[in-house]
């Protein structure tokens, strides 16, 4: 069991990434764990956001571009995003892109899903990093907040690039994220003692 102890902010405005917590690890409901989510912190992006690792494995890129009539991209991994809109795809990536259909979600990624963006990727001239999302994550105005309080609920954390990483199995992201979290606030509770 992996368990870990990380500040809840209740104000999702302050995190851009969401954790399934250790409690949540042990649902049932496969989407949920070892989650990680890309928060959108707009006014419009606010309640939406995409689990950046979770890999379908019965859909591959070249499946993608014929179901979504889109260009070819080049070999990818496909990620579930969430329940929502399960019939429609978008390409979530840093924000070093935008063209007509960018949608900025938060400070460090955006959402576009046309076909330039798919032809800019192929010839080299798209976003740094990107994933292609099958779907996304809705929550109802006060759902997150309710499910950020409870006990054994998200966690929140800071943006990392490490959002970007490709890892098969669902759980290394997480562990990872965590980890990096962990250090962080030891290092940052250590330098509180010895600053006083």
């Amino acid at each position: 069991m992996f368990n870990v102890h990380i500040y809840i902010p209740l104000n999702k405005s302050m995190s851009e990434l969401l954790l399934a917590s250790a409690l949540m690890n042990q649902s049932h409901q496969e989407i949920w764990r070892y989650s990680v989510i890309v928060m959108g912190d707009s006014m419009h992006t606010a309640n939406t956001g995409f689990v950046c690792n979770q890999q379908i494995t019965n859909i591959d890129y070249k499946q993608v571009a014929h179901i979504y009539k889109m260009p070819l991209l080049p070999k990818c991994p496909i990620y579930c995003g969430g329940p929502v809109n399960t019939d429609r795809a978008t390409i979530l990536h840093s924000n070093d892109y935008r063209n007509r259909g960018t949608q900025p979600i938060n400070e460090f990624a955006s959402i576009t899903f046309n076909a330039q963006i798919c032809n800019d990727i192929k010839n080299g001239k798209g976003p740094t990093f990107w994933k292609v999302m099958i779907g996304f994550s809705l929550w109802q105005d006060g759902q997150l907040d309710a499910e950020m309080s409870r006990t054994g609920g998200w966690l929140c954390r800071p943006w990392d690039p490490m959002v970007w990483a490709n890892y098969k199995m669902k759980s290394k992201l997480w562990k990872r994220l965590v980890r990096s979290s962990t250090h962080e606030d030891a290092r940052h509770f250590l330098n509180n003692i010895f600053t006083q």
